[in-house]
């Protein structure tokens, strides 16, 4: 089995354990999409602005890109347990995956 199998049956695994329901909405298209994703409410970032670096904490989705019906963008809407998202930050993984960094908006 080649390693992008693999890698996906893990990636298939972790989101059935720690996923919760989500739906999607692209800023495209304003189709929802039902899909399952590990949601954090409180994930820690750090970001570069200039010479400083700053320590925040965010709400973090990570999904399977493959469970998407278009590729994530900022502006795309996410509901999880009935709260309102918006993507602020999309950070493909490279392995399939991507990190949406979110802010709530209701």
């Amino acid at each position: 089995m080649a390693w992008a199998n693999l890698a996906d049956l893990a990636i298939k695994a972790t989101r059935h354990v720690f996923g919760v329901p989500i739906v999607y909405t692209p800023a495209l298209t304003g189709l929802p999409s039902a899909i399952t994703a590990p949601f954090d409410e409180a994930a820690k970032r750090v970001v570069q602005q200039g010479d400083t670096w700053i320590e925040a904490t965010c709400p973090l989705l990570t999904v399977r890109l493959a469970d998407l019906p278009v590729m994530p963008a900022q502006h795309d809407a996410v509901t999880v347990a009935g709260h309102a998202y918006e993507v602020s930050s999309v950070e493909p993984d490279g392995q399939g995956c991507a990190k949406l960094y979110l802010l709530r908006t209701a």
